[in-house]
């Protein structure tokens, strides 16, 4: 492949040099619009990680350590509460008293 050289009049410059100035701009404005973007982002996670905060202080106030998601539905918190196990959730079952055993034949 070979390279040529070509000579471009007054008018075909400027009209570069304008869309060179455009470039530029558009670049900067791109990378302030970044910049923003990751604050924001940041922002968002800070957000996030108070309204979590939020959440799990009103969750453990009505004795709940652990949860998979809250919200709010009107004035109620509605929380998706793991399955605790089958042993966890039975009640414990009222048993007799058992008669005392007699040591050295005595009760």
């Amino acid at each position: 492949m070979a390279q040529r050289a070509y000579s471009l009049q007054a008018n075909d410059l400027d009209t570069n040099r304008s869309l060179e100035e455009e470039r530029r701009d558009l670049l900067a404005r791109f990378g302030a619009l970044t910049l923003d973007l990751e604050n924001v982002r940041a922002m968002l996670t800070q957000a996030e990680n108070r309204r979590r905060s939020f959440f799990d202080a009103l969750a453990q106030r009505f004795g709940v350590r652990e949860y998979r998601r809250a919200w709010l539905d009107g004035q109620n918190m509605v929380l998706d509460v793991y399955e605790q196990p089958e042993a966890a959730m039975t009640l414990p079952v009222e048993t007799t008293p058992q008669p005392r055993a007699e040591v050295n034949g005595r009760g």
